[in-house]
């Protein structure tokens, strides 16, 4: 009898272990739109320019326009892409934030990346985003040059040094989109310019990592016990 109780204690914790161990590598990798720029939405994205930006010139703007890469020359659907118009009186490391609305943007699952496309009309110019982790502290991605002509996508992998994985239960994002910044290389012009961007995206990890008792931290079972 202890020996059929042995047997089946050690196939328990193989069968646990093993369950563990998938569930540890599982993931479920989904692309996310954080904003296509085509929707109402878009409306409520506002630039801000540094220190020495014309303020005459600055300006943002709904356009009707597209990575045609993507749509192609007639899309059957209204396409539009978030315009900045921007200048500066001098060189130097200059920049134009673009801002998003209510200040910041949700991002979900465990966040790998964020891509955008950008327009760029061969200026020596190039984008980063900012954003903030869980514990608040803010980050900077480096998202590309656009040192060149016509449309491109510009990515950027989010480091395994910013955390996302929790030891404990919460309903908070883990990465938040706090804004996009154009930045001007000192050496390059800076008179009047246009710079149009578009879907904006993001590829999260949404698999839903279960311990035994991981309901026990879920909203839906306090609110129940709890209330």
């Amino acid at each position: 009898m202890k020996k059929v109780i042995f047997i089946l204690m050690v196939i328990f914790l193989v069968s646990a272990t093993m369950l563990s161990s998938h569930d540890e590598g599982a993931e479920v990798i989904r692309s996310f739109s954080i904003e296509d720029f085509d929707s109402a939405s878009a409306e409520g994205w506002t630039v801000r320019g540094s220190r020495f930006v014309d303020g005459e010139v600055l300006s943002s703007q709904i356009v009707n326009a597209w990575p045609k890469v993507l749509f192609g020359e007639n899309p059957e659907e209204t396409l539009r892409a978030f315009g900045v118009r921007g200048g500066f009186t001098r060189q130097g490391h200059n920049y134009i934030e673009i801002l998003p609305p209510d200040g910041s943007i949700e991002l979900n699952g465990i966040v790998s990346e964020v891509d955008l496309w950008v327009w760029g009309a061969n200026l020596d110019f190039y984008v980063t985003a900012q954003i903030q982790d869980y514990r608040g502290i803010y980050h900077t991605l480096e998202m590309g040059s656009i040192k060149y002509l016509g449309w491109r996508k510009l990515s950027a992998r989010i480091p395994t040094s910013i955390p996302q994985l929790r030891d404990r239960p919460s309903n908070q994002p883990n990465i938040t989109l706090i804004k996009l910044v154009l930045w001007t290389v000192p050496t390059e012009r800076v008179g009047d310019f246009y710079v149009y961007f578009d879907e904006l995206r993001s590829l999260g990890d949404t698999y839903k990592r279960r311990t035994d008792g991981s309901e026990l931290g879920e909203p839906e079972f306090i609110e129940e016990n709890w209330s």
